[in-house]
C-alpha cells in the first residue's frame, strides 16, 4: 500500500510500546515518515519542534489522555491546524462525539487491520490540505 501523502509525517502517540511499534510499522508501510512519543507531554512537545503533517494520538493514556492531548493541540496555534487521528481500545458509543469535540478529526479503533486507521489518516490528511471554506 503506497500513500497519497508520501512526504507526509505521522506523530504516533501512545503510551502502549507494542502498540507504537505495531501501529508505527503500519503507517510507515504505507509510505508515511513516523515519528513516536510515550506520552502526551512528550507527543506535544515533539509535535510543535518537527511540525508534523498529521497526529495519531491514543485515547487512553496516563497523567494527560488524548482526548486532554487534543484539546491541547487545538488551542495552540502552531498546532491548531494539524490533522488528529485518535485510536481507542474501547467501544464506548460516546467517544466519538466526546472525540470531535476535543477537536479530532476522525476515531478508529485498535485493530489488527490497519486499513480503517490508514484510510482515516489519508482523509484527514485529504481535508486539511482543502481551504477552509471547504472543508466540512
Amino acid at each position: 500500500m503506497s500513500s497519497e501523502h508520501p512526504a507526509a509525517t505521522v506523530l504516533l502517540v501512545d503510551d502502549d510500546e507494542m502498540d507504537r511499534f505495531l501501529v508505527g510499522l503500519a503507517i510507515a508501510a504505507a509510505g508515511y515518515r513516523v515519528l513516536e512519543a510515550p506520552c502526551a507531554a512528550t507527543g506535544l512537545d515533539l509535535a510543535r519542534r518537527e511540525r508534523p503533517d498529521a497526529l495519531v494520538v491514543d485515547c487512553v493514556m496516563p497523567v494527560i489522555d488524548g482526548l486532554d492531548a487534543c484539546r491541547t493541540a487545538r488551542a495552540d496555534a502552531a498546532l491548531r491546524d494539524v490533522p488528529i487521528v485518535m485510536l481507542t481500545g474501547l467501544e464506548d458509543p460516546h467517544l466519538a462525539e466526546r472525540a470531535r469535540t476535543a477537536g479530532a478529526d476522525r476515531l478508529v479503533l485498535k485493530s489488527t487491520d490497519a486499513a480503517p486507521l490508514l484510510e482515516a489518516l489519508s482523509l484527514a490528511l485529504r481535508a486539511r490540505s482543502l481551504p477552509a471554506a471547504l472543508r466540512a
